[in-house]
């Protein structure tokens, strides 16, 4: 007979990604899909409900940097992503972004309903002991 010991520690937030991941809600998404505007939360624990329209402007904590920004409009049911586009604006239709090495923007008449931004920590060769600091 083997026997595997199980260790049980209590975690208050067992979320994946949750130092490399920060997700923003439109105020108003959960009127249009209340399972789309919360179904992220596994993500980021604490996500920001925020006005993401006609524009919105993200940066990064001290020591972080924007990997790339995916983004969801319920009215089509799309997905959309971008990263590394640059600091000069640069507009796809009626779609508009610039990025940084530590902020991004987007302009659109579309009406997004969750943003979520992935960050890397600056420091490679760094073991993150703690997460971001948010304001």
């Amino acid at each position: 007979m083997i026997f595997i010991p199980i260790i049980y520690v209590e975690v208050d937030q067992p979320y994946v990604n949750e130092w490399q991941t920060k997700v923003f809600v439109d105020v108003d998404a959960w009127m249009e899909n209340e399972y789309y505007s919360t179904a992220w939360n596994y993500l980021d624990p604490y996500p920001s409900k925020t006005e993401l329209n006609p524009s919105f402007r993200f940066d990064a904590p001290q020591g972080w940097a924007v990997d790339y920004v995916n983004f969801y409009t319920i009215e089509d049911k799309a997905y959309h992503w971008f990263s590394g586009v640059g600091e000069e604006r640069e507009c796809f239709g009626n779609l508009c972004f610039a990025q940084g090495n530590d902020w991004f923007t987007i302009d659109s008449d579309l009406d997004i309903d969750v943003i979520w931004v992935k960050l890397n920590e600056e420091c490679t060769t760094c073991f993150p002991s703690e997460g971001p600091k948010w304001p």
